[in-house]
């Protein structure tokens, strides 16, 4: 399977919201797995990130306060 990325601002993101979805889905199976979870936050976040509609430093820093703050 190939995995289309494109190029945003040098970044790389997701044009593709099912590829996004997918990638969401395979990452709760994992978390499951491990007796983890992707909590809705979470999930939303890596969604925006990986449709390019936020910066690796936003990203960041709402991934570190969602950690913290839960």
């Amino acid at each position: 399977m190939s995995h289309k990325l494109s190029n945003h601002d040098s970044k790389s993101y997701i044009d593709n919201e099912k590829q996004i979805n997918h990638y969401i889905q395979e990452a709760k199976a994992t978390l499951a797995i491990e007796g983890l979870n992707l909590n809705n936050q979470a999930a939303k976040l890596i969604k925006e990130k990986l449709s390019g509609k936020l910066s690796e430093d936003d990203f960041l820093k709402r991934a570190l306060e969602l950690a913290k703050n839960g």
